[in-house]
C-alpha cells in the first residue's frame, strides 16, 4: 500500500522532541496508526484491540510498562484509561525522555 505523506507531520516530529509524551485522538480508520508505523519504525507498536495486550496490562501494570517503556506507541489507549497513570509515574521519573510515548485513541 502507497503512503501518502501528511501535513501534519511535521508538527508531529516537533512535538516528539519537546515532549516525552505525544498523543494522537480522532475517529477510528484516520490513518493514525498507518501515520505512526511509517515515521516511527524504530518504535514498538502495541494496539489494545488485541485483548491479550489489554490483559496483560490489567494483570501486572507495572510488569507491563517496564516491559514497554522506551520508544513505544500504544494504539487505542481509551481501551485501557489505567494505562495514564502507570505511563505518568515513568515520566515522572525522567521528563527529559523526549518522544518516548506516543499514544492514540479513537473518538
Amino acid at each position: 500500500m502507497k503512503y501518502t505523506k501528511r501535513v501534519a507531520e511535521k508538527t508531529f516530529r516537533r512535538l516528539l522532541k519537546a515532549f516525552p509524551i505525544v498523543g494522537i485522538t480522532g475517529p477510528r480508520q484516520s490513518v493514525k496508526s498507518t501515520l505512526l508505523k511509517h515515521l516511527l519504525k524504530d518504535y514498538t507498536y502495541v494496539t489494545f484491540d488485541d485483548i491479550r495486550k489489554v490483559q496483560l496490562f490489567e494483570e501486572d501494570p507495572i510488569g507491563f510498562i517496564e516491559r514497554y517503556k522506551h520508544k513505544v506507541i500504544f494504539d487505542e489507549v481509551q481501551l485501557v484509561p489505567a494505562i495514564f497513570a502507570t505511563i505518568k509515574m515513568v515520566v515522572d521519573q525522567d521528563r527529559h525522555n523526549y518522544g518516548n510515548f506516543v499514544l492514540t485513541g479513537s473518538s
